[in-house]
């Protein structure tokens, strides 16, 4: 059984993420686009500034990091 594509990308496996893909798009009579592993790579690297940015804008989490901070 594969894998996800999704989970394929958060685990940095993109040569598998675009054997799938591939795959699944032959399977559906579509050639895949070019360039878009690219897109991806690019996607995942904003998602991850994104949750960093969004722990110094919520008063909640950015208390919470202080602490574990300061605890470990």
């Amino acid at each position: 059984m594969n894998e996800t594509p999704h989970y394929l990308v958060v685990h940095n496996k993109y040569e598998e993420t675009e054997k799938l893909l591939m795959s699944i798009a032959k399977m559906n009579g579509r050639k895949l686009p070019d360039g878009v592993m690219e897109s991806l790579k690019e996607d995942e690297e904003e998602a991850l500034t994104e949750k960093v940015k969004e722990i110094f804008k919520a008063p909640v989490l950015l208390k919470r990091f202080a602490v574990f901070l300061y605890l470990w």
